[in-house]
């Protein structure tokens, strides 16, 4: 089973973007972009 999620949202004029993945529930991976 596979799980997948993303966001994309402005604050304050700062563009963000937040991933997060599960694969069989072996493991998850969670990335965030901020510049």
């Amino acid at each position: 089973m596979t799980g997948f999620a993303s966001d994309t949202g402005c604050l304050n004029g700062v563009v963000w973007r937040a991933e997060i993945r599960s694969v069989n529930g072996r493991g998850l991976d969670i990335k965030c972009r901020i510049p």
